[in-house]
């Protein structure tokens, strides 16, 4: 693929499929520069000055009680020019940007490194998300344009500073699989005028909590949750969506001269349209929300068919695998413990449905204590050390009790999804 930018270039975009029948989907915009619509100058970029950095999360976990409750509350102060992600190389020239704790999650993005240009997975929730990560990047790894933007999935926290790219970057391309941008199109827009709708509620719910407290650090977190939600709230009352104009059905490569990058649908998981960018020279992928450090979120998602798609992702021949939230996994026990976990409780969700047995009463049959995929240590402690290092929180650290009652909640009205 030619781009007189950047002199002799060697790169081809190639669609496939498994079956033969697969499709590349060029979407048509009247002025390719501007994808179709006007885009003011090129704002200025706002430069994100560092602040402390966070301990590791060994050290978080090793810590006592109160000092983890200082440094939570420490490491998620937003004041205006807070480091947002840390950045941790997982091969030569491809990145995790993991992503700091904030009221309003942002996803972790994945970067790859090109012999002339970026290619990054995923955009979070915000773009002034975006914008701290351009300017980390150009800090610590490269000054590269970034010329694809990969929208694993169709969620908030995965795509709402997609066009934060496009004002930066005017020739960059978005990327998803079809599903996903027909997902974007019919959703992404109403969701967020619904959550938005529903933050006043949780910023109230912070300030009672704030007037609550007495103690100086809670004081503290609990103002700057509040803070964040007030500027999350007037960011994204501007929010523009910004739809995928390069699409596939199965598959699609990158062939740049520094490495192949395999864009794939591997099945239903996540979501409709889950996307995985793998690179086999360097033995590394990503894979948005299809593997999670949390436990899952499985509201879109397809339970009966998830497990096989993350078992046909365990069959690449990676070493590292940077997923939509958490740490990098480099063992598979996230791998292997997440599909594990789901396999498991829909079988127990599909029985007890089965047997005609409520929601609630399965919420309560269904515990922690009772799955052996939990039980067994590994994977549970890994998601606990996720949610202590990944999420906000103060005083009582998070349990997993909550995340799987809402899990069963969603499986009973997803067993049959079509």
């Amino acid at each position: 693929m030619a781009d007189s930018r950047y002199g002799e270039r060697h790169r081809d975009i190639v669609p496939h499929s498994h079956s033969g029948e697969g499709e590349s989907e060029r979407m048509h915009r009247p002025h390719s520069g501007f994808h179709g619509r006007e885009r003011p100058p090129q704002c200025s970029r706002r430069e994100f000055l560092g602040m402390a950095s966070l301990a590791a999360g060994a050290a978080l976990l090793e810590a006592s009680m109160l000092g983890a409750a200082q440094a939570r509350a420490q490491a998620t102060l937003s004041s205006r020019g807070a480091k947002l992600f840390d950045l941790e190389q997982v091969a030569d020239g491809i990145y995790a940007a993991l992503a700091r704790p904030q009221a309003m999650i942002n996803s972790n993005a994945a970067i790859f490194v090109n012999k002339h240009d970026v290619l990054v997975v995923d955009a979070h929730s915000k773009p002034s998300a975006v914008a701290a990560l351009v300017a980390q990047l150009r800090r610590e790894v490269t000054s590269l344009p970034v010329r694809y933007v990969v929208n694993s999935h169709f969620h908030w926290d995965h795509i709402q500073g997609d066009a934060a790219y496009g004002k930066r970057f005017p020739d960059v391309s978005f990327i998803a699989s079809e599903a996903t941008r027909q997902l974007m199109a019919e959703n992404a827009t109403g969701r967020l005028k619904q959550s938005l709708e529903e933050l006043p509620k949780q910023i109230e719910e912070q300030r009672a909590r704030l007037a609550k407290s007495t103690d100086s650090r809670e004081r503290a977190f609990y103002q700057d949750q509040t803070a964040q939600m007030q500027a999350y709230r007037r960011e994204l009352s501007q929010f523009t969506l910004e739809l995928p104009d390069l699409t596939f059905k199965e598959g699609l490569t990158i062939h740049d001269d520094a490495h192949t990058l395999a864009l794939s649908f591997q099945g239903r998981g996540h979501t409709a349209g889950d996307v995985m960018v793998f690179c086999p020279e360097k033995k590394a992928v990503a894979t948005g929300d299809a593997l999670i450090g949390f436990l899952p979120n499985i509201a879109d998602g397809y339970p009966k068919e998830w497990p096989r798609t993350l078992e046909k992702v365990g069959k690449l021949e990676f070493e590292a695998l940077i997923p939509g939230h958490g740490f990098v996994d480099k063992n598979r026990i996230l791998l292997r413990g997440l599909s594990g976990y789901i396999e498991e409780l829909t079988e127990k969700v599909a029985k007890g449905s089965h047997q005609d047995k409520t929601k609630e009463e399965l919420q309560q049959e269904i515990t922690v204590q009772s799955l052996q995929s939990l039980a067994e240590g590994r994977y549970a402690d890994l998601v606990l050390a996720t949610l202590k290092r990944f999420q906000p929180w103060y005083g009582t650290p998070p349990n997993l009790s909550e995340p799987v009652r809402a899990n069963i909640a969603d499986i009973y009205s997803r067993l049959d999804a079509a």
